[in-house]
């Protein structure tokens, strides 16, 4: 069960747009994934408890009713001020787990923005400061947690407390009874062994109670990020994309990142044909990256079209409007993975002749050659063995090696 709902929702983060990790943070959402299905798995594997303690207190409050129904009556007193304790318990344990979640997200966010920045927070002299933000991140996560576990803690004491008080209660009725002759010493025994029994069940439904409002404010999360709807979505009929032919054209494009912001473009017109090569010019801002953005459909524009051979590509299948589509980014992925794996990019059946005529062809095969293992040298974490030249270099020999017929350089 754990292992398919943390499939599912990787799978769904995969399906969403470009336009949600520009605003989510990556560190969180790998909390969600690990963290909050694991709290959903504590609750599921609890399930047979919640079926079966409900049905050992039934059982064990009727043989009390057997043994002496006025005596139980007293018992069940207690029980509306339990039921009162648990749930306020449930109420100030969800939200108290919903808040250390959200903590424990943040400090995900922060640890991974650290190492990936690593370079950049030592050259700018950062430490200090990201020392002072984590440890106030780190101060309110315990805070939190400090008051859940006060919250928590304080339950089982009362309830301890109205036990006790009703077991001084019964001794004294009890006692009565069987001075009136209504009860038999061996009756008297009987039920207080029934009644010592009840308390266990009772004890477990409170820590039940606590697992599942902690597992329901994972649920909510988790259920918030799977009814996410991608912005860049195939419509139901969508055509697949011949191989590509003739043009691709920009048609009074304008586009914006955020829906009130400021436009990238505005009535961009521009059409490209096959077998040219074409570079865009302008500014820093100027909306070149976002040019070659659109291309791919990591984004609608908010009017015009783009078209390749005629066609709009929001009719089209991502699949195959993506796969005749290499892209070189301006901030260069790697994976952390061998040389071989990132350039090959999950085409398993390349031959290692080929990989070797990409990088070739993009100047990296002189530096491959020099790594330890050669093409089999694992390059850390988004390439950090490497310098940036020939990140890019691996990121060129990727795109070529996929030999599509449009190829983006940004």
């Amino acid at each position: 069960m754990t292992q398919a709902l943390r499939n599912d929702l990787y799978s769904h983060l995969l399906k969403l747009s470009a336009g949600y990790f520009s605003e989510a943070q990556g560190g969180a959402l790998v909390s969600r994934v690990m963290n909050d299905v694991q709290l959903i798995s504590r609750a599921i594997s609890s399930m047979i408890d919640i079926i079966k303690e409900p049905l050992t207190f039934i059982a064990l409050l009727a043989y009390a009713f057997y043994l002496n129904w006025s005596l139980t009556l007293i018992t069940l007193i207690i029980l509306p001020a339990c039921a009162i304790l648990l749930g306020n318990t449930g109420r100030h344990s969800k939200r108290y787990s919903g808040r250390i979640n959200d903590k424990m997200g943040e400090m995900s966010a922060l640890i991974a923005e650290s190492i990936s920045g690593m370079r950049v927070i030592q050259a700018f002299r950062l430490e200090r400061y990201l020392k002072g933000q984590f440890m106030k991140v780190n101060r309110d996560f315990t805070r939190t947690a400090l008051k859940a576990i006060r919250s928590e803690g304080l339950s089982q004491p009362a309830i301890d407390l109205l036990f006790g008080l009703s077991i001084a209660v019964l001794f004294f009725y009890a006692g009565r009874e069987a001075l009136l002759g209504r009860m038999s010493p061996g009756d008297v025994v009987a039920f207080f062994l029934a009644f010592g029994l009840i308390i266990n069940p009772l004890k477990k439904l409170s820590d039940l109670t606590i697992s599942l409002n902690q597992s329901a404010a994972a649920v909510d999360t988790i259920f918030k990020i799977m009814n996410i709807q991608p912005e860049v979505r195939e419509n139901p009929g969508s055509a697949v994309l011949p191989p590509f032919a003739s043009d691709i054209e920009f048609r009074n494009v304008t586009f914006r990142y955020q829906k009130n912001g400021a436009r990238q473009l505005k009535d961009f017109s521009l059409k490209v044909k096959k077998g040219e090569v074409v570079a865009l010019v302008g500014a820093s801002g100027a909306g070149k990256s976002t040019l070659l953005s659109l291309i791919p459909r990591f984004y609608d524009p908010e009017n015009g079209s783009v078209l390749i051979d005629g066609h709009d590509i929001r009719g089209l299948q991502l699949e195959s409007l993506r796969s005749q589509i290499s892209l070189v980014t301006q901030e260069v992925f790697l994976f952390h993975d061998t040389i071989q794996a990132n350039i090959r990019a999950g085409r398993h059946e390349v031959t290692d002749e080929r990989l070797r005529e990409a990088a070739e062809a993009a100047q990296a095969w002189s530096f491959i050659e020099r790594m330890p293992l050669g093409v089999k040298s694992v390059i850390g974490d988004r390439g950090q063995k490497l310098s940036g030249g020939e990140r890019q270099r691996l990121s060129i020999a990727r795109a070529i090696l996929k030999d599509a017929p449009i190829l983006l350089l940004d």
